[in-house]
C-alpha cells in the first residue's frame, strides 16, 4: 500500500539537493560528547542539516535527551533515568563533558540555529512528550522515529503531523515494519549486517521503497570507502558520528585552505584530533608549530611553556620527551579530549601523509633535524616552512634550494624585498592587506599568495573567496567551507 507523505516531506526533499541529507548521529559525536548541546552545535557548524537524538522520560515525566536508560557509561554512576528525578539528574556532570539536557533545551538550540531534529524514541511515553514539546514551541522541523513499531504507530494514531520513521535492524523486513508502524521513512540500521553493507541497499529495495511512497535513511557510517558508495545512492539521508564527511568540499574553483593549528575550533590545537578533523572536513593543509625537547625531539606545540595547553608546567626546552609524552594536552579544551597528548612532528607527518599538506612553523627546533624527518617520510613536496627566527630561515634555504619557504609580506617594506630574502614558495599577507597587483605579481613569479585571517566575519571571508587567491590560512575554515557548500544559506548574509 502506497504511503501518502506529509507536507513536510517536500521541505526534506528540497534539503536533500544533489546529495543525501547530512544527519549527525547524536550530534557530532566523534568530536563532542554524544547527545549534548555541544555535540549538536558542533554538528551544525560542520554543516549537518539534521541532528539525530534519543529521548527518554524521567520518573517525574521530563523528556530527557539520552541514549541509555542507565547512565553509568556516561557518568560513572549506576542510575536509571526512568527511576530518577530530573532535578537530580541535571546536576550530574558527564564524564566526557557537559550535562544531560532536557528535550526543550535542544529544541531551543535547534530553533536558534535553524536545524532539523531526528527524534529517536527510546522509552515509553517519550514520543508523546517530545511531540507535545515541539507543538508547544511551534517547532515543526522534526522527524519522529523508533525501533519499536508501536511507539511510531501511537503517534500516527494520535494524528502526529510530523514525518514518521521506523528503524529497521538487520534481518527485519523494512516494508513489513513500515506497514505495521505507518511510518513514511524506513531507516536501515545495517552498519554491522555485512562487511560491505552498502551492497545490501539494492536497486530492487530502493525501487520498492519508491513504489511504496517510502523514503530511505541509512545507518550511522564513518568508513570513508563505504560512505563514498552511500553518497551516490538516491536515499533521503545518511547518519554519521562524523557529519563533516557527508559534506564534501570539492577543490575545484576555490583556494587551498590552511587550517591554523589544525581544526582548533572543534579540537585542541596542534593535536592528532585537530589534524585528523581538518583533513576529515576535506580541507587541504594543516599549520602546526614545532619546538624541541631537552633531548632533541621535535614536538608539536605553540607555546614555550606547556602550562596553557596541558596539565603540566614548565618549558618544553627544559623537558625530556618521555616527560612531555605523559602530559594531557586535551582536557584544557574539553573533557571529551582527555588523554590527548602532545605529538611528535614525525607522528604528524605520518598521520598527514596521503591526506594533505603540512605548513610547519618552526618555533624553536633544529632545522636540520626537521628537514631530515620530512625527507625520511616522503613529505618534502607536501610541506612548506616558516620561522620568525631569520637564522632558521637562512639555514633552511642553505639546506636545499628546493625547500618550500614562506615569507610574510608584512615583515618587509615591499613585496620585492619579501621575495628576495628567501625566494619563497608562499607569500603570506595579513588579513585583507594586499592589492590585486601584488597577487598578480606573485602569480607571475609562480609564488603562491596566502592571506592569514583568524576571524569569523562572513563579509571578510566572502571577499577572500572572491580575491582569486591560491591559499588562505584560516582560524575558522569550517565557516569558509560552510559558506561555499551551503551557498544558498549565505546569499542574504
Amino acid at each position: 500500500m502506497k504511503v501518502n507523505p506529509k507536507p513536510l516531506f517536500s521541505t526534506l526533499k528540497q534539503m536533500r539537493g544533489d546529495l543525501p541529507i547530512t544527519i549527525a548521529h547524536r550530534g557530532a559525536s566523534a568530536w563532542a560528547n554524544e547527545n549534548t548541546l555541544r555535540s549538536f552545535s558542533t554538528a551544525h557548524n560542520m554543516g549537518a542539516q539534521i541532528w539525530e537524538l534519543d529521548v527518554r522520560l524521567t520518573k517525574d515525566g521530563i523528556c530527557v535527551v539520552c541514549h541509555d536508560d542507565n547512565i553509568s557509561r556516561l557518568t560513572g554512576l549506576d542510575l536509571r533515568i526512568s527511576r530518577s528525578y530530573w532535578k537530580d539528574l541535571r546536576k550530574i556532570p558527564l564524564l566526557r563533558g557537559g550535562f544531560l539536557s532536557d528535550f526543550g533545551e535542544v529544541v531551543n538550540l535547534s530553533q536558534e540555529l535553524d536545524s532539523w531534529l531526528y527524534v529517536e524514541i527510546k522509552g515509553a511515553g517519550a514520543g508523546q512528550a517530545a511531540w507535545e514539546e515541539l507543538r508547544n514551541k511551534g517547532f515543526k522541523n522534526a522527524i519522529m522515529a523508533s525501533f519499536k513499531e508501536h511507539f511510531v504507530r501511537e503517534l500516527y494514531d494520535k494524528g502526529c503531523e510530523l514525518p514518521l520513521s521506523v528503524l529497521v535492524p538487520a534481518g527485519k523486513n523494512p516494508f513489513v515494519m513500515a506497514n505495521s508502524s505507518k511510518a513514511e521513512i524506513i531507516h536501515l540500521c545495517w552498519k554491522k549486517a555485512d562487511p560491505e553493507p552498502q551492497n545490501l541497499v539494492t536497486p530492487e529495495l530502493l525501487n520498492q521503497a519508491n513504489e511504496s511512497g517510502l523514503e530511505v535513511v541509512l545507518w550511522d557510517e564513518e568508513r570513508q570507502e563505504i560512505l563514498e558508495d552511500l553518497l551516490k545512492l538516491p536515499v533521503l539521508g545518511i547518519c554519521s558520528d562524523r557529519p563533516e564527511k557527508l559534506v564534501p568540499f570539492p577543490k575545484d574553483g576555490r583556494p587551498l585552505i590552511v587550517c591554523h593549528r589544525g581544526a582548533e575550533t572543534f579540537a585542541p590545537e596542534n593535536t592528532f584530533s585537530s589534524v585528523d578533523l581538518a583533513f576529515s572536513q576535506g580541507l587541504d593543509i594543516v599549520e602546526i608549530d614545532v619546538r624541541e625537547t631537552l633531548d632533541g625531539v621535535p614536538v608539536v606545540i605553540h607555546d614555550k611553556k606547556v602550562n596553557r595547553t596541558t596539565d603540566g608546567k614548565g618549558k618544553i626546552q627544559d623537558m625530556e620527551y618521555d616527560e612531555v609524552a605523559k602530559l594531557d594536552a586535551g582536557s584544557w579544551f574539553d573533557p571529551f579530549y582527555s588523554g590527548e597528548r602532545i605529538p611528535k612532528l614525525e607522528e604528524i607527518l605520518i598521520h598527514a601523509k596521503g591526506r594533505g599538506g603540512v605548513y610547519i612553523e618552526i618555533k624553536d627546533a633544529n632545522p636540520d633535524t626537521i628537514i631530515n624527518l620530512v625527507e625520511k617520510h616522503g613529505m618534502f613536496k607536501d610541506t612548506f616552512f616558516w620561522s620568525k627566527d631569520l637564522a632558521i630561515m637562512d639555514r633552511l634555504r642553505e639546506l636545499s634550494s628546493e625547500v618550500r619557504l614562506m615569507s610574510r609580506r608584512y615583515d618587509f617594506d615591499s613585496l620585492t624585498a619579501a621575495i628576495e630574502r628567501h625566494n619563497p614558495f608562499v607569500i603570506e599577507f595579513e588579513d585583507q592587506n594586499f592589492s590585486r597587483q601584488e597577487i598578480m605579481d606573485c602569480q607571475k613569479k609562480s609564488i603562491l599568495s596566502m592571506p592569514f585571517y583568524m576571524g569569523s566575519s562572513l563579509k571578510v571571508l566572502k571577499k577572500l573567496s572572491e580575491a582569486e587567491l591560491d591559499m588562505i590560512n584560516l582560524g575558522h575554515p569550517e565557516i569558509f567551507k560552510k559558506m561555499l557548500t551551503h551557498a544558498n544559506d549565505y546569499n542574504s548574509s
